[in-house]
């Protein structure tokens, strides 16, 4: 579930100031009193039904535990209030990140506004002092990219993979921060120590988030920027122009895929997808919100609610039109615009990846509910016998190939973990190839 899942609630009148009222709201959240939110409140007649103690909790355990660690505390004193939108920002402590929960009060007491606001790195990421490290702005002029060219000086040319972040990157960073672990990190330093410079750069919404507006696209999201990160990879003295590489993760990896195969003249040295997904990200998304219902074996009544409002804006996404994406532009599917959905429409990776010239190399994780396995398949017969391809699985890994020991592990994203050798002996093995 998206780390930027907001929440929108409402609660009864209280004979306190709105300060109060909403230092009580969060503090239950924190708390983990979710039976209390739902009856110690009387809550807007509309959201009423669209709230759920599972919804709570799976936003509390998924997008933010499963991102910041053990949680610590929350800071009340230091609450910011926003007058214009009545509304209060608190920071919650935890042991790798703190998260920012944005709560609006209404002079009535009512509570109308409960907001996952995103995230902040709290640990130190510090690259190897045998390495190169240096920030680096490029781009458009109205949103720069900001991004981390990492690589161990050299006499020669150095072959460059450009990290495409998965859309968790949204909360995590260019780094790829879950918990006590940098997935991004990891791969960057690990390449760079075998003579391979990388780019790690911020999503465009991450860094600038509602500055980008309502219209966000496929372009706008991701599109643009890697398409930049290769121009500026191309221009610098450390790489070779002609030894270019996309290393896409998840969402990354997809949309990698659908730049290569819709920009006429784009050409790079090769491809690396990881956990890429065949079927359409909506139907992605569903799955997850299915696997992550099904952790304990059962899905309840309030996770069947959740899954089937989920499977209506499903179903809305899917037969969106440029009409009807016009008349909903600012309406949010799945935290996406119409707009977004519209451009992804009809886009088959396996199908697009079979046209492709360069080489490439998809690597699968054994337990990955995210990217299951079943997605790989879809490449494996597509591919069958072209030229160039290899198609891995990493056994006993999940999606930020780190060890995992089921299909369904959540917890395993937030436990200090090391990044699997076998990944990078792959992407080692598949540039130095070239």
């Amino acid at each position: 579930m998206s780390a930027a899942l907001a929440l929108s609630i409402a609660c009864s009148k209280e004979p306190n100031s709105a300060r109060k009222v909403a230092d009580s709201f969060v503090s239950d959240y924190a708390s983990g009193k979710y039976a209390n939110m739902l009856s110690s409140y009387e809550l807007d007649e509309g959201l009423r039904e669209n709230l759920s103690e599972s919804l709570l909790e799976q936003v509390w355990n998924n997008a933010i535990l499963a991102y910041c660690g053990p949680y610590v505390g929350i800071d009340l004193k230091n609450a910011i209030y926003d007058i214009a939108s009545s509304t209060f920002t608190y920071s919650l402590s935890f042991s790798y990140q703190k998260a920012f929960l944005m709560v609006g009060v209404d002079e009535s007491g009512t509570v109308f506004e409960f907001v996952l606001l995103g995230f902040e790195n709290t640990h130190e990421i510090e690259f190897s002092s045998s390495l190169k490290a240096v920030s680096v702005s490029y781009g458009d002029e109205e949103f720069p990219v900001q991004a981390t060219l990492v690589y161990k000086e050299s006499s020669e040319k150095l072959p460059c993979a450009i990290i495409v972040a998965d859309s968790g990157a949204l909360a995590l960073g260019r780094y790829g921060l879950t918990g006590p672990n940098a997935v991004y990190f990891d791969i960057a330093q690990a390449l760079a120590q075998e003579g391979i410079a990388v780019i790690l750069y911020e999503l465009r919404q991450y860094t600038y988030g509602a500055a980008l507006g309502s219209y966000i696209d496929a372009e706008t999201e991701y599109l643009l920027d890697i398409m930049n990160s290769v121009i500026f990879a191309e221009k610098q003295s450390v790489c070779d122009p002609e030894k270019i590489f996309i290393v896409g993760h998840g969402t990354g990896a997809y949309m990698s895929a659908l730049l290569a195969h819709s920009v006429e003249g784009f050409s790079v040295a090769g491809h690396v997808f990881l956990c890429l997904n065949n079927s359409p990200i909506e139907d992605m998304f569903y799955a997850q919100l299915h696997a992550i219902a099904s952790l304990d074996g059962q899905i309840t009544s309030d996770e069947e609610e959740t899954l089937e409002m989920a499977r209506e804006i499903v179903d809305r996404i899917k037969s969106l039109t440029p009409q009807t994406a016009q008349l909903h532009s600012a309406e949010s599917l799945l935290g996406r615009t119409a707009s977004y959905w519209l451009s992804l429409q009809g886009f088959s990776p396996a199908a697009a990846l079979k046209s492709f010239e360069a080489p490439m190399l998809l690597c699968y994780a054994e337990y990955d509910y995210i990217t299951p396995l079943s997605e790989m398949l879809a490449f494996e017969e597509e591919l069958s016998g072209k030229q160039g391809v290899q198609i891995l699985m990493l056994p006993n890994t999940n999606h930020h190939f780190m060890p995992a020991q089921s299909l369904l592990g959540v917890e395993s994203y937030y436990q200090p973990a090391d990044l699997d050798q076998r990944l990078i002996t792959a992407i080692v093995g598949f540039i130095n190839g070239m």
